[in-house]
């Protein structure tokens, strides 16, 4: 398979060209393989270190490995939620709980990697080169590698939710960078896999709850639906569809540019076994499931090898995310076969925004009861 070609990202400090590029070897992907957070200490606040276990935890799950003797290769879509994670939550499968932590850190990533400094000119970008984001996070051994970058207008209404350079003279007065899509281009993690990975990794907030108060709990119909029932939150719809067309980085919305890169990767691997996972912490895994809703909605994950159609499975792997949309909006989601899976801490609140409702209506069910980063595991839940 030839290398993969990027676009011509539209990084502020880097200018990149179109090229082709191989990753290096990639060396055995180790549960206790921990990833740089760079020293940041908000980041650490948001979401912790998501591969930051005790060695205990590691010696659990390496010997819980070892009872299933089965490869990932081999029950990958299992993990990927085929099921529905039946049988696989109580107690947790071994692979699904390193699958977990691997989609975390990617999620994690988009914290590592932000500039929050408000003396920068470039405050609200991506610090890193795309060629080199994974290397820089000390996750190059993982065997992704980014396609594009995603950026969203900062000109709707959450201003807790976005970063702004102080100075006067800045890489964009319009935009933020929201996240990544990335690709497994390693061919001895794809025989792992058992498939060519496609990951989308949007973005969360790093001013902890501020920004929920930006949320008005308004529902809205999607222009990308023909049910006018189906409704989703407005500020999660705003943040995702709008756009600034004076502005070189969110010319385009945050949809336009993750639709347009999932199927140019979708037609560059055509015929090959591939999945679509989407991440995301916090606000970005409210963008995580809308996205996943948006692609199963239009077709997108649906191709024909020439032999028959089917679908690309689709699976969101949430951390504290709010609630969407509304119950038609749950409901069609489920009949899209889009796969999600909500990882929150019971103490959190963000899971139960907007609009709070009893916890019994997350059908939530406990995993772990030590102070691990994650608490338990519900399905997707809608508003009231």
């Amino acid at each position: 398979m030839a290398s993969l070609h990027l676009l011509s990202l539209n990084h502020p400090k880097f200018t990149l060209h179109a090229a082709s590029f191989q990753l290096g070897p990639s060396r055995k992907y180790k549960l206790n393989q921990k990833s740089n957070n760079l020293n940041f200490q908000k980041s650490i606040k948001c979401s912790t270190s998501l591969s930051s276990l005790s060695p205990e935890v590691e010696e659990e799950c390496l010997a819980l490995e070892e009872e299933d003797e089965r490869p990932l290769s081999e029950i990958w879509k299992e993990i990927q939620g085929c099921h529905d994670w039946d049988g696989l939550l109580d107690p947790m499968n071994s692979h699904l709980r390193r699958e977990i932590i691997r989609y975390g850190e990617f999620a994690q990533a988009c914290y590592d990697s932000f500039d929050f400094d408000p003396h920068s000119k470039y405050c609200g970008s991506c610090k890193y080169q795309g060629a080199r984001f994974f290397e820089k996070l000390g996750m190059a051994d993982r065997g992704y590698q980014i396609s594009r970058y995603l950026y969203a207008t900062s000109d709707i209404n959450l201003p807790n939710f976005y970063q702004k350079s102080k100075l006067s003279s800045v890489w964009s007065t319009h935009a933020n960078w929201m996240g990544y899509v990335a690709v497994c281009t390693d061919e001895d993690e794809i025989k792992r896999l058992g498939r060519r990975d496609i990951v989308v990794s949007w973005r969360g907030t790093v001013t902890y709850l501020e920004w929920i108060y930006d949320l008005k709990d308004i529902l809205h119909s999607p222009n990308f639906t023909n049910d006018p029932s189906i409704k989703m939150e407005l500020g999660f719809y705003d943040l995702y569809t709008k756009k600034e067309d004076t502005c070189n980085f969110c010319s385009f919305s945050a949809r336009e540019q993750v639709l347009a890169e999932i199927k140019r990767l979708l037609d560059y691997y055509d015929g090959e076994e591939i999945s679509i996972t989407i991440t995301g912490h916090s606000l970005g895994a409210a963008l995580a499931i809308i996205t996943a809703y948006d692609i199963a909605e239009l077709g997108v994950n649906i191709v024909n090898d020439g032999r028959d159609t089917h679908k690309i499975p689709i699976t969101v792997y949430s951390f504290g995310g709010p609630r969407v949309g509304n119950l038609k909006f749950k409901e069609r989601c489920e009949e899209l076969g889009v796969k999600v899976l909500r990882v929150i801490n019971i103490h959190d609140k963000v899971p139960r925004v907007p609009g709070f409702s009893p916890m019994k209506s997350f059908n939530f069910k406990s995993i772990w009861k030590r102070r691990y980063l994650f608490h338990g595991v519900t399905h997707m839940s809608a508003l009231n």
